[in-house]
């Protein structure tokens, strides 16, 4: 799939909903997924959807190599629904 996208030249990204009931493991083969790249850009954007256990999930030191790969990291709570 990446090799495919990159030959078109289109950007390539995966929408994990529902992360926090992803697994370490898991989450570990994302975050080698983020090391994908050409010389002068990623190859893979990654969003991480869950409810508010995904940030405390993230926040463990198992997966503070994933954390570093996060650029940018919204939280956003929805109680009115």
């Amino acid at each position: 799939m990446v090799d495919r996208a990159l030959s078109c030249r289109r950007d390539s990204g995966i929408d994990c909903g529902r992360s926090a009931r992803l697994s370490f493991d898991l989450l570990e083969e994302i975050r080698l997924l983020l090391n994908l790249e050409t010389a002068s850009e990623k190859l893979l954007q990654i969003v991480l959807v869950g409810q508010p256990e995904l940030e405390e999930k993230l926040k463990r030191p198992e997966l503070r190599q994933l954390r570093l790969r996060i650029t940018r990291g919204r939280y956003v709570r929805l109680d009115c629904l």
